[in-house]
């Protein structure tokens, strides 16, 4: 990855996922666009909302984005974000009345990279749990999960590549098909500690992104 991605910046581009959140379902508005040149990079990124259960437990609410860095940052945050509370196929949309229960988490994603074809047989030493992520090409469908999902449920290698196959809707072992491509990814997260609250930095600092205060 060529390009450097503050600390502030990623806590400003969480909040600015809020902003863009709660104009579109408060008042069916999309923000006006950020005219600088500050999120103007092209990065892939996804938006994922927590409803609160209890002051430390969270269910998932939406989680939209963009693997490919084909948009500005400015963009693919404020689109995902839109999106994940309105067309994410697993729930209803967001309500006015929710907003003020969900958190906002903001994944800024590396340019994504092809386990090659020979590469295929060790293909367990090329994914490092919690710091990668998977995308799963084939004819018949494709899959993305984020970094942080295998940790969350405690997968192992075998078992990330496989659920990543059953979310393409595939059996779980379609990725040891030669029709079959996986990349893996990094990425930046932040997220709210409550609605409005304090932004945190939430995985440790990936190989290619670099920190720093402006």
């Amino acid at each position: 990855m060529n390009w450097r991605v503050a600390e502030d910046q990623g806590i400003q581009l969480v909040k600015i996922a809020r902003l863009a959140l709660e104009k579109f379902v408060s008042e069916g508005e999309i923000i006006n666009r950020d005219i600088s040149d500050k999120f103007s990079q092209r990065a892939g990124a996804f938006v994922t909302l927590y409803d609160i259960l209890e002051p430390k437990e969270f269910s998932l609410r939406g989680c939209i984005g963009y693997p490919l860095p084909r948009m500005s940052l400015w963009e693919s945050v404020t689109t995902a974000a839109i999106k994940a509370a309105t067309e994410d196929p697993r729930f209803r949309p967001l309500t006015k009345d929710e907003l003020r229960n969900v958190i906002i988490e903001v994944s800024i994603l590396s340019s994504p990279t092809l386990v090659e074809a020979l590469q295929r047989e060790n293909i367990f030493e090329k994914i490092e749990i919690g710091k990668h992520g998977l995308i799963f090409e084939n004819p018949l469908g494709s899959s993305l999960l984020l970094p942080q999902v295998a940790l969350e449920h405690r997968w192992d290698e075998r078992e990330f590549l496989e659920n990543l196959c059953h979310k393409a809707g595939l059996p779980v072992n379609t990725w040891l098909s030669e029709n079959s491509r996986i990349y893996t990814f990094e990425s930046i997260i932040f997220r709210e500690e409550s609605p409005h609250g304090k932004v945190i930095f939430v995985n440790s600092n990936p190989a290619w992104s670099v920190f720093s205060s402006q």
